[in-house]
């Protein structure tokens, strides 16, 4: 998939992923995706994302660097 992202700072940008899942914490859900042009686990916030396309690619799973989800991004906040 690819998207348009604008961070914390107002910083936009375009960012192909690879999706892994929904988490909701404090009132918030992220998408917990591979990066594929960072080449890495990333969190983005699903308000901020617009522009979503599909692209139709299929990938295969990829083990994440924590328990779970949640417990990656709460890592990640703290």
């Amino acid at each position: 998939m690819t998207f348009a992202y604008v961070d914390m700072h107002g910083t936009a940008s375009r960012r192909r992923g690879e999706p892994h899942r929904h988490v909701h914490l404090d009132a918030h859900w992220y998408l917990l995706c591979w990066d594929l042009d960072r080449a890495g686990w990333r969190v983005f916030r699903t308000d901020r994302i617009t522009d979503l396309t599909r692209t139709g690619r299929h990938h295969a799973p990829r083990p994440l660097p924590a328990d779970t989800a949640l417990a990656y991004l709460r890592s990640g906040l703290s």
